[in-house]
């Protein structure tokens, strides 16, 4: 349904609730048709009660047999970092998450005193990446986020391959305020390609290991 055709929906609705005396549950999501349609006012007028749902992340992440415990908070984290309550994207993360810390042991390129850390910040990379591109953010600028915020000050209009990026350096800036906090932002280039075309290119996986 169109946001549009919300009045018109809900007037019909209303003959069979006010008429009737039939009750209705109206399911929507008032963050995606308030505008359109101005629903404040017209729920005001037709709805009588509201329940909110909220997806419970923590509970679907501690019930996954595949994630270890001590894991699951750093996943919790970085999606309410990102402000994403999307069960759908969490699944997504969660079901691609048993290969790629299998893909990191079996690397046999982080000595063991460091496989945690680069796990986490694998999982880091995997969170914002997913979350991000679920949303339609263009991959172009995802690409662009990097520990080194220097390429985005005003002396670096453009990209190396001349494309202007003053429309992106805020939200650019905004991604790297949300995830970069006390960990270390590390980018996996072939992860990223493996989330956006779902193959691993396996050597080139291994390079990007080599900085642990």
């Amino acid at each position: 349904m169109e946001p549009s055709e919300l009045p018109s929906v809900l007037s019909y609705i209303h003959l069979f609730a006010e008429h009737t005396h039939t009750k209705v549950i109206f399911i929507c999501d008032e963050n995606k048709i308030e505008k359109a349609c101005k629903f404040p006012s017209i729920k005001e007028k037709y709805i009588r009660y509201t329940f909110r749902y909220e997806a419970d992340l923590q509970s679907i992440i501690q019930i996954n047999r595949h994630v270890p415990d001590e894991y699951k908070p750093l996943i919790k984290d970085i999606f309410e970092r990102g402000n994403c309550f999307n069960i759908r994207t969490l699944k997504q993360v969660l079901s691609q998450f048993k290969d790629i810390v299998k893909w990191v042991n079996e690397a046999g390129i982080v000595p063991a005193k460091w496989l945690n850390e680069a796990t986490k910040s694998v999982i880091l990379f995997q969170c914002f990446y997913t979350i991000e591109k679920n949303r339609g953010r263009d991959v172009f600028l995802l690409d662009m986020v990097e520990q080194d915020k220097s390429i985005f000050q005003p002396e670096s209009p453009t990209s190396s391959i001349g494309q202007n990026i003053d429309d992106g350096s805020l939200l650019i800036d905004q991604l790297q305020r949300m995830y970069m906090t006390e960990e270390r932002f590390f980018r996996f280039d072939s992860l990223a390609t493996y989330l956006i075309k779902g193959y691993i290119d396996k050597i080139y996986w291994q390079k990007s290991l080599l900085h642990f």
